[in-house]
């Protein structure tokens, strides 16, 4: 009988010590979650560890623990507990929220989308789930079902600035320009200062060829920030480039150079904005730089060959063609431009040489064959010029001036009447001076 008193009396001192401890855990735990709703999360963590180490190690406190984690930016110690209150047996709807939207913050997006597809069927209903969810699935490059669930987010929360630009995003991902703008611009009207919607919306006006729009909401960002940024300053160059506003694209491709920004494509396109402008030696200075960092494109010889021809410097520009086609063998441009450089020095059969190469690489190039057949004739090879005039006339059969020119070719063969059909083909096809040496070598025909 003493003994079972004895044994009574250790058990209500053990259940009224557990008790109390229950009571400390409670109130402690009570004060950790007290300082979640007040932000105070390094605080709150702190706490938690406590309880935890201190043997409370329930579902719920690596649940919160977590939570504060996140909070912190300390995403990797965030899915720990979170992982570890799904092993204690949680499966609440804040859990999987928390547990995806981390994951999410990790790039770890098909976690992520698992997790907040189980927090909605674990019952949360809130518009950051959704939005939460729409962003890993356009992480994910789902962007028709992002714009879904962001629509329906959209539907849970009050007018945010933030939804409508991040669903304008995943419409300008899919080219849809029209909607991609209606949602930039509802967001910049909820929030005037707006600056990546704004941004977003130029460049959306920038893709869909709306250079004026796209010009004028880069001005409106200049205004709110106080250093653009680089995407800022290149989109602006380009956008000015592509419109051939080639002094507004110059001054943001300075800012880019003057930023310390040493990329090929940039020194390219400075070099030819100056070309277009005719500072042909800041463009070859620049052009020399773009090829310098590596890029080797038969396009920079091009350019460096105008350049130079249009200082007169041919022999250069010569130099610079040979460049091209050793960067690329089959480059037409590169053999035409060669060929008629090749003429100018009086160079025939170097020139009819060039363009029997790009009559090989492209047989229906009519202009190839008029210009060889004139390089044939100043060789006294008129039976070909003639030839290759009439391939030139088959190909583009109400080109005047071919018929004008066969014509010539004939009359010095002594074969005035065929001369007098092709000037007479070249009158009704518009050649005016035609009709002088058809009134000369034709009245009496």
């Amino acid at each position: 009988m003493q003994r079972l008193f004895f044994a009574a009396s250790l058990l209500l001192v053990y259940s009224a010590f557990a008790q109390q401890n229950n009571t400390v855990y409670e109130n402690q735990y009570a004060s950790a979650i007290r300082k979640i709703r007040e932000k105070n999360y390094t605080a709150s963590s702190i706490e938690l560890t406590q309880l935890i180490d201190a043997g409370y190690a329930e579902s719920e406190a690596y649940t919160k623990r977590g939570i504060s984690y996140y909070y912190l930016g300390e995403y990797k110690k965030a899915l720990d507990d979170f992982n570890e209150a799904e092993l204690l047996g949680s499966q609440s709807a804040e859990l999987n929220q928390f547990k995806g939207i981390t994951c999410y913050e990790l790039d770890q997006f098909d976690d992520a989308v698992t997790n907040l597809e189980k927090a909605l069927l674990s019952g949360a209903r809130n518009f950051e789930v959704y939005y939460n969810l729409a962003n890993a699935k356009y992480a994910l490059k789902k962007y028709s079902e992002a714009v879904t669930l962001y629509t329906k987010s959209m539907t849970l929360s009050r007018a945010n600035p933030v939804l409508y630009n991040a669903r304008g995003k995943a419409y300008l991902q899919q080219d849809k320009y029209k909607e991609a703008i209606n949602d930039f611009t509802f967001a910049i009207r909820l929030d005037p200062a707006f600056n990546e919607a704004y941004e977003n919306r130029a460049l959306t006006y920038f893709r869909s060829n709306q250079y004026e729009a796209a010009a004028s909401d880069f001005h409106s960002l200049e205004k709110l920030v106080e250093i653009p940024s680089y995407d800022m300053y290149k989109i602006q160059a380009e956008l000015y480039y592509n419109s051939e506003n080639y002094n507004k694209a110059l001054e943001y491709y300075n800012n880019l150079v003057n930023a310390g920004i040493v990329e090929a494509d940039v020194f390219y396109k400075r070099g030819r904005c100056y070309l277009e402008l005719g500072n042909n030696q800041a463009a070859l200075r620049d052009l020399n730089v773009a090829s310098s960092t590596g890029t080797y494109s038969a396009q920079i010889y091009l350019d460096k060959a105008r350049a130079y021809l249009n200082m007169n410097d041919m022999k250069s520009a010569i130099t610079e063609l040979n460049n091209a086609l050793q960067a690329d063998p089959k480059n037409t441009k590169a053999f035409y431009n060669r060929a008629i450089l090749k003429e100018e020095l009086k160079d025939f059969e170097g020139a009819s040489i060039d363009y029997s190469r790009v009559i090989m690489l492209d047989p229906k190039d009519a202009l190839a064959y008029y210009n060889r057949a004139n390089c044939k004739a100043q060789l006294d090879d008129l039976g070909s010029g003639v030839s290759d005039l009439t391939e030139a006339i088959r190909l583009d059969p109400k080109n005047a001036s071919y018929y004008k020119q066969r014509g010539n070719f004939y009359y010095r063969l002594s074969e005035t009447e065929r001369a007098c059909f092709d000037w007479r083909k070249a009158a009704e096809y518009g050649d005016k001076k035609a009709k002088f040496q058809i009134d000369e070598y034709c009245s009496k025909k």
